[in-house]
């Protein structure tokens, strides 16, 4: 599947896409967690910001509620966006 990161995810993978072959979405953050350096993994857990993360699948938001439940496929197209942050 296609992966597309925006903001704080892109920063630290230093990519805007990539490939995956996770068949869920809980499968595919621990995927990101640890491809890249310690603070992807630290981003996404320590800080607790899954829950926060915006995940469109195939153009469709996916609900908070719903997100353990995403099973993912070969054509799918993952759009993960990390919270806006400021004051």
């Amino acid at each position: 599947m296609k992966v597309v990161l925006y903001g704080i995810l892109r920063s630290i993978a230093g990519v805007k896409e990539l490939s995956s072959g996770a068949r869920s979405l809980p499968a595919l953050i621990n995927e990101l967690a640890t491809s890249f350096d310690e603070r992807m993994g630290r981003y996404l857990f320590e800080e607790d910001n899954v829950e926060s993360l915006t995940v469109v699948v195939n153009g469709k938001v996916v609900p908070r509620s719903e997100k353990g439940d995403v099973r993912l496929g070969d054509e799918d197209v993952v759009e993960l966006l990390s919270p806006i942050g400021g004051g």
